[in-house]
């Protein structure tokens, strides 16, 4: 029987020299994943609505569990005060930080 590991922070260093994080996938994914995704939901339109929704399907890689900063997950799970503007700016600071390999210490 095949035995699967499952990756997490404690255990990311068995992914060395086996899995990298280039600046350009990464781009390339939110390019498609979140930005083409704000593009074709015609953002406006949703807002004149009185019960707007927005169905994403994702991988269970999506949950917050996933989230090991605790003040960023908290900071998305506070939808009252959450705004679009603010999730570019964490999309651009993951960026950054992929850009820069600073992803596991942020």
């Amino acid at each position: 029987m095949e035995e699967h590991l499952q990756v997490t922070d404690e255990n990311v260093d068995n992914l060395t020299g086996i899995f990298e994080e280039p600046y350009a996938m990464g781009k390339k994914c939110l390019d498609i994943n979140y930005y083409g995704t704000k593009r074709v939901t015609l953002f406006p339109l949703l807002q004149l609505s009185k019960s707007p929704r927005i169905v994403n399907v994702t991988s269970a890689y999506g949950e917050m569990r996933w989230f090991h900063n605790e003040r960023l997950k908290q900071e998305f799970l506070d939808i009252e005060n959450l705004t679009e503007a603010r999730i570019d700016e964490i999309v651009q600071w993951f960026l950054r930080d992929l850009k820069d390999a600073k992803l596991r210490e942020n």
